[in-house]
C-alpha cells in the first residue's frame, strides 16, 4: 500500500433475483466532462458515505437514488480496498463495504444520470465484469453466493 494513502469509503449492494443473477449497472458512461474519470465499469449499485452519516443509512440512500428501488439489507457480505484510483490524486482509494441486499419493489431499476445500463447476470459474468474494479480475491469470494 502506498506511504500516506487516502481513503474514501462506500456501500455497495449485492443484489440477487429469483434466477440467481446479480443485478449489476454500468457506471461512468453518462458522466459530465467536469469527472476525470472517465472509465466505464459494471458495478453494485451503491457509492460513498457522506459525513455524518451512518452506513445503513447510506447503503439505503445510494441504492435509490442510483436505481431509483427500496433495499432491504440482510448481511455484510464482504469488505475489501478497491484497485479503483481517482485519477485527479495518485494515492486515492476506496474501501468498499459489500452489503447482501434484497429488492423490496418489483419495478426494474431506473437509473440516475450517472448510469447508462443495467442489468441481470449469471455469477460467472458478473465475475468477470466485476474484475475490473474489485480485487481478485473478492470477486472469488462471490463464489460463496452459488
Amino acid at each position: 500500500m502506498t506511504k500516506n494513502a487516502k481513503f474514501h469509503v462506500g456501500v455497495k449492494a449485492l443484489i440477487k433475483n429469483k434466477n440467481n443473477e446479480i443485478l449489476l449497472i454500468k457506471s461512468g458512461a453518462k458522466k459530465p466532462k467536469v469527472f476525470k474519470q472517465d472509465m466505464v465499469f459494471w458495478d453494485f449499485p451503491g457509492g460513498k458515505i457522506k459525513i455524518g452519516e451512518n452506513v445503513e443509512k447510506a447503503m439505503i440512500r445510494e441504492v435509490e437514488e442510483e436505481i431509483h428501488n427500496k433495499i432491504e439489507i440482510e448481511k455484510i457480505f464482504d469488505a475489501t480496498v478497491s484497485n479503483f484510483r481517482d485519477n485527479s490524486e495518485k494515492n486515492l482509494f476506496l474501501m468498499i463495504i459489500v452489503y447482501k441486499c434484497k429488492l423490496l419493489t418489483k419495478k426494474s431499476p431506473k437509473l440516475s444520470w450517472e448510469h447508462s445500463e443495467w442489468n441481470w447476470f449469471p455469477l460467472v459474468e458478473a465475475k468477470k465484469l466485476l474484475s475490473v474494479k474489485y480485487t481478485k480475491s473478492f470477486v472469488n469470494k462471490l463464489d460463496k453466493l452459488a
